[in-house]
């Protein structure tokens, strides 16, 4: 393994360990200048190809999944100090498809992020949740949505006005006002 300290080819393996998601870690040293790092190992499965929602078909990428994943969870906790839930999550999707002989669609891939990330982020999972909605605007993941969690989701939306009257405009701007005449 090539030193990314001083490119030197050869490194000595100082610990390896096991990883959650299936592959090795290892802790090595380079042989010329005594520098330590780490690598990971992860066996390369054959995975299925993803069908679009267009019925268009594209290998299956996990670095494209974990941009979406960071995107979407951009500014919440979850993104910032815990990535590394993100990268585990798309390693777990990966060897769950690897198990897919054919092709799956690209939905399925969406079920089960969904189911996977409610628990580590609610509006992350909400912020996913928002993309997979079907072309008449219902979301493909209302079971989730309904009981107690979405009666709290719903103490934020504005109040509807009563008897059908029409809501009021919006309150006009503060700041200066704008001169009459010209």
């Amino acid at each position: 393994m090539q030193c990314p300290f001083c490119d030197h080819p050869e490194s000595k393996v100082t610990d390896s360990r096991p990883t959650p998601t299936g592959g090795i870690k290892r802790r090595r040293e380079c042989e010329r200048c005594g520098l330590r790092f780490t690598t990971f190992e992860h066996v390369e499965r054959p995975m299925p190809a993803v069908v679009k929602r267009s019925g268009a078909q594209e290998p299956f990428d996990r670095d494209k999944l974990l941009r979406t994943l960071l995107r979407v969870a951009r500014g919440r906790p979850l993104a910032s100090g815990a990535a590394s839930k993100l990268v585990d999550l798309t390693r777990e999707i990966e060897v769950e498809l690897s198990k897919i002989k054919d092709r799956v669609p690209s939905l399925r891939i969406a079920e089960l992020l969904v189911q996977r990330l409610e628990p580590l982020d609610r509006l992350t999972w909400e912020r996913f949740a928002s993309h997979y909605r079907r072309e008449d605007g219902a979301s493909l993941f209302e079971p989730e949505r309904t009981g107690p969690r979405s009666r709290q989701l719903q103490m934020f939306a504005p109040p509807e006005p009563a008897g059908g009257a029409p809501a009021p405009p919006p309150a006009e701007p503060r700041g200066r006002k704008a001169s009459r005449g010209g």
